[in-house]
Order: structure tokens, then C-alpha cells, then sequence
């Protein structure tokens, strides 16, 4: 079993990592555009600096490489302004994008790589006590994760290893609409365990509420859960920042999100496999071939949300396909659901089991002006507990999930279209 693990985890991490010619030719169109904003920014007496997985050492080869600048300021005042001035003397296309603190994107393609870079101004600190803002303890989080790989250079393969299992079991990213592992949070739980290996063998020990406090901020359990707000308390997996132990690091993780990591890395371990490193893209075809089989029902929604912030985008449209599949289940519709997300769009599956009769309730027998008229309205009336109750015919799907315009409008969606396809 050993022999075969190794075998494994040394496969993926080829796959996954990118060769070094790759890694050079990644860092220098990067410090290249570093370069060019650091001219314009020391009229601010400000430096940009690269964060993230490319400082750390730690990014996995993918279609879109995402990287995170930080531009340091010596003051807070008016930062994203400043910040912005430098960006538009470059004369380039940034989109500036809201936050604690407003921040921009830029989407460069060059020698054949694509990058996704965000640049967040941020004030310059030596201790997360002297932060004035959320994301001015970001190059702290950086300078830790280095400082560990230092100590241990085998880390930084670890750490791709536990994202890219992360990132296949659809488990990657802390944004709202995935509620999942941050990138920081999988580089303190490797660090903390010494391997990815080591982190596998401990999660799949987790219960339903873990503890874990790396740099041991505190002298209890007990005391973690006194100390902190009840909102940092949420999550399954209370993770202590290691540089700012007021901070669960793992606050935006899910149950749901939760539960898949843990199981995965139980089944990892008992049946390693190079397919628990495999993204499973979701294949609608299959779907259908499954709905038709079945003789089911199956609608197609696609929807998009026009928002600068992608994660805002994505919390909307889940919100819209949560809505949308509680209405089918208050109408009696057995309900078996796929949501899709790609930047600002989304493409909802449902899977539709009609039932043949809805019961309804209605008043109680002893309101009896309310009884009066739910008997005129419907025809078959009985009597169930003190109150009125009628059979009917299920509302039509279709007509359930064609959503009135001023709702989809309060809820932040620009397009929608409902398609029945089975």
C-alpha cells in the first residue's frame, strides 16, 4: 500500500506542478508588470509586492493562474485612489472592484499563459495588532507560509498536493457561493501536520467540531471557545490564525464542504486512487440519459448575475437556484438538483419527480367565516385535527420556476431563461 501511495502522490504531483522553465517564464511576466506599477507608485511612497501562492512557492499548474499583489502604503489615507492613479498612468484595462478597502483586476494574457491578477492596497504593518484593515495582515499570512516552507522545502509539494485534492473534490475556495478551503487555510493545515499525507491521516479522524490552534495562542480548547465571537465559532473547523490569533482562519467553511474533505480523505486513505486528484467536470448529457431512464422530468435554467465581484455574482445566482428548488418542494416535487457557476452566469439542472395530488391545508374548522370560503373555493372539502384540508392537481413546473421579473430583479439578476428539456 505504501509503495503504491508514493507512486501516486509522485504522479499527481507531476501533473500538477508547474516545470521550472514554466515557473520562470511565469515569474518574470509577473515582476515584469511589478516593475512597471512600482515606477508609478513610488511618487506614493508605496511598493508592490507579490503574495498569494506564486510568493509562497505554491501554485499549481492550471488554464487561468490567478495571481495577488499587495501595494504597501506607510499611511491608510485614501490608498485605492492612489493605487488606482498608478494603475491608469500604465494606461491599461483594470476593473475596480469594492471591498473594505476598493481594490482592481486585470486580466493579461501573455506568452501563451492567462492570469487573473488582483492588486490590493494595503497599509504597511510588522505586527497584526498595527493592522487597520482586514487585508493589511495578507503579506503576514505570506511571510509565515515561507517561513514554514524554509524550515521544511518539501512543504510547498505538500501544499499543491492538498489543493489540488481540494480543487478535484469541488471543496476549493472560501468565496460565499462555495464556502470551502481557502488557499491560507490548506498551507496552515499542511504546515501544521508536516505533510499532506500526515494531513489526510488527521482529517479523516475529524468529528463535527475540530479545534486546532498551530502556534498555541491558547491553553485550552475551552478557552478558544470563551475567547472568540460566536460568529468566528460557525464553522465545523475552528482553524487559529497563526498570525493573528483573535481569527478563525477557517470561518467561511461550510458543513457541507466540510463533510466532503473529511470523507474524501477517509476513502484516500483506505483506497488511494489518482482519481481522488481528478476534477469530475459535471456532464449533462449523463444527466438526461439518467432523467430519461427514469422517466423524470427535467428543467434547464440559466441564469446571470452582472457583477463586478465574481463571488457576489455567485452568492446570488446559488441563492436564486435555492429558491427555485424550495418552490418545486413546497409544491410536492421531489427534487433532485445540479448548479453550475462560471464567472457571472450559472446553469441550474432540476431532475423533477411530479406528485400526483398536493394536500392543502386550510383554516380551522372554528374560524368560521375563512372556512366558509375555503369550501366555496374548493369542491372536496374534509376535516383532518380541527382543520380544512382539500386534495388538488400540482402546479405546473414550468409555470413555478418562470419567477416574476421584479423578484429576479430584487434578487440581483440580470438574465434568466427556464427551459423544460425532458
Amino acid at each position: 500500500m505504501k509503495g503504491r501511495m508514493t507512486r501516486i502522490l509522485e504522479s499527481e504531483l507531476e501533473r500538477i506542478k508547474p516545470s521550472s522553465q514554466e515557473e520562470e517564464r511565469m515569474g518574470r511576466i509577473v515582476m515584469e508588470f511589478l516593475k512597471k506599477l512600482n515606477s508609478n507608485l513610488r511618487k506614493s511612497r508605496a511598493e508592490a509586492m507579490m503574495g498569494g501562492s506564486f510568493a509562497k512557492g505554491t501554485t499549481i499548474r492550471k488554464r487561468r493562474y490567478d495571481v495577488d499583489l499587495f501595494a504597501l502604503f506607510k499611511d491608510d489615507e485614501g490608498i485605492s485612489d492612489k493605487l488606482e492613479k498608478a494603475l491608469r498612468a500604465l494606461k491599461i484595462r483594470y476593473d475596480r472592484l469594492p471591498g473594505s478597502r476598493d481594490y482592481f483586476s486585470i486580466n493579461m494574457n501573455s506568452e501563451g499563459l492567462k492570469f487573473k491578477v488582483e492588486i490590493v492596497p494595503v497599509f504597511r504593518i510588522r505586527k497584526s495588532g498595527d493592522a487597520r484593515n482586514v487585508t493589511d495582515v495578507s503579506m503576514l499570512h505570506v511571510d509565515y507560509v515561507k517561513k514554514k516552507i524554509r524550515k521544511n522545502p518539501k512543504l510547498a509539494d505538500d501544499i499543491r498536493m492538498a489543493k489540488a485534492f481540494c480543487y478535484a473534490r469541488d471543496c476549493y475556495g472560501a468565496e460565499s457561493h462555495i464556502k470551502g478551503f481557502s488557499g491560507y487555510c490548506l498551507e496552515i493545515l499542511t504546515a501544521n501536520y508536516g505533510s499532506f499525507l500526515s494531513l489526510m491521516r488527521n482529517a479523516a479522524k475529524w468529528n463535527e467540531k475540530v479545534v486546532i490552534d498551530p502556534e498555541k495562542f491558547y491553553g485550552s480548547k475551552d478557552e478558544i471557545m470563551n475567547e472568540l465571537n460566536e460568529a468566528k465559532l460557525a464553522s465545523p473547523l475552528i482553524l487559529i490564525d497563526p498570525v493573528q490569533k483573535n481569527r478563525n482562519a477557517a470561518a467561511a467553511l461550510g458543513k457541507e464542504k466540510y463533510k466532503i474533505f473529511v470523507d474524501a480523505a477517509r476513502r484516500f486513505l483506505k483506497s488511494p486512487s489518482r482519481s481522488f486528484f481528478e476534477r469530475k467536470e459535471f456532464d449533462p448529457e449523463r444527466l438526461k440519459k439518467d432523467a430519461r431512464r427514469k422517466k423524470l422530468v427535467l428543467f434547464e435554467v440559466d441564469a446571470m448575475s452582472k457583477r463586478a465581484k465574481e463571488d457576489i455574482s455567485g452568492a446570488k445566482l446559488l441563492k436564486l437556484h435555492n429558491v427555485m428548488v424550495r418552490m418545486l418542494e413546497k409544491e410536492g416535487y421531489k427534487v433532485e438538483s445540479k448548479w453550475v457557476f462560471s464567472e457571472n452566469s450559472s446553469k441550474s439542472y432540476m431532475t423533477l419527480k411530479k406528485p400526483k395530488k398536493i394536500m392543502q391545508k386550510g383554516p380551522p374548522v372554528a374560524r368560521l367565516k375563512h372556512a366558509e370560503e375555503f369550501r366555496r373555493r374548493w369542491k372536496k372539502v374534509f376535516v383532518k385535527q380541527g382543520n380544512l384540508y382539500t386534495e388538488r392537481k400540482p402546479k405546473d413546473a414550468g409555470k413555478i420556476l418562470n419567477l416574476d421579473k421584479k423578484l429576479l430583479k430584487d434578487m440581483g439578476i440580470d438574465s434568466f431563461k427556464v427551459g423544460k428539456i425532458l
